[in-house]
């Protein structure tokens, strides 16, 4: 229960100062994360997005997860950069991140299309997904079918 209070307050208050410093949500101001952090700052990030939010699960052990619902992200080994190859049973098991229409590339995070139409958050040009049977209090993807954390 700690880490999802953690989880929350990190992105919440990234969130407000966000819209406070900028006067928009989107923009991720580096020292947020650490004043937000009783522990170890906030590894070296610029933004990310809004369904997204930065965890510490450990002490100095930071995470990417999905906002809200608190479940962990994952790239896929088998993704050429910029592209998902995982599509029918595997998209069922492994739904992507979606990205709305409107969104737009910030800091490490781009938006890739996927070959049915839709949009895909990619970190670093990996595509991202999530686990359908995953547990945020102990997920259980991690080297899975050519799945790993994504971690910043």
């Amino acid at each position: 229960m700690r880490t999802l209070t953690r989880t929350f307050t990190v992105a919440l208050f990234v969130s407000a100062l966000t819209t406070v410093a900028t006067g928009t949500t989107g923009s991720v101001v580096g020292s947020a994360a650490y004043a937000a952090s009783s522990n170890a700052p906030a590894p070296e990030l610029q933004a990310y997005p809004g369904v997204v939010a930065l965890s510490e699960d450990k002490p100095g052990e930071w995470t990417y997860k999905k906002f809200p619902g608190n479940g962990r992200l994952y790239v896929s080994d088998r993704d050429p950069p910029g592209k998902s190859l995982c599509v029918d049973d595997c998209a069922l098991a492994w739904p992507p991140l979606l990205a709305d229409e409107t969104d737009e590339p910030i800091g490490h995070w781009t938006v890739i299309e996927r070959d049915s139409g839709t949009r895909q958050w990619a970190y670093k040009g990996k595509p991202a997904y999530t686990r359908f049977h995953n547990s945020p209090a102990q997920p259980s993807g991690n080297d899975t079918g050519g799945f790993r954390f994504l971690e910043p």
